[in-house]
């Protein structure tokens, strides 16, 4: 499953635990190459 910049931006809006927010983050940060 590949998200758009905008529906990463607003999943990681609607998380509102700073814990799973940077989980999130990471997650999505270490799948996604440009």
């Amino acid at each position: 499953m590949v998200l758009s910049r905008d529906e990463v931006a607003r999943l990681l809006n609607a998380t509102t635990c700073l814990k799973h927010q940077a989980a999130l983050s990471v997650a999505y940060g270490a799948t996604h190459r440009p």
